[in-house]
C-alpha cells in the first residue's frame, strides 16, 4: 500500500526522467522491506538498485508470459494441419 502512494506522489520527477526514477522507487520499496523483514539484508544503496532491476526485470517477463488473460497460455502444435 505504500508503493502507490510513493509512485504517485514521485510522479513529477519519474516524468521528467522519462520512468528511469521508478529505479530508485523501487530500490526504497526493496530496502524498506529488508529493514521490515528479519533476515533479509541489503548492503547498500547499488545492491538495492540492482536487486530492483532484478525485480523488474522477472516480473516484466513473467506478465509477458502470462499473458493478458492472467493465465499461463500454452500452444501445442500437433502435427500437420491439413492431415
Amino acid at each position: 500500500m505504500v508503493r502507490p502512494v510513493i509512485v504517485l506522489l514521485t510522479l513529477p520527477i519519474t516524468g521528467l526522467t522519462l520512468g528511469v526514477f521508478l529505479l530508485v522507487v523501487n530500490a526504497a520499496m526493496l530496502a524498506l522491506v529488508a529493514a521490515l523483514l528479519y533476515g533479509f539484508v541489503l548492503r547498500g544503496f547499488l545492491p538495492a538498485v540492482l536487486g530492483s532491476l532484478v525485480v523488474s526485470l522477472t516480473s516484466w517477463i513473467a506478465a509477458w508470459y502470462i499473458g493478458p488473460s492472467g493465465r499461463v497460455e500454452i500452444l501445442i502444435v500437433r502435427g500437420d494441419v491439413y492431415e
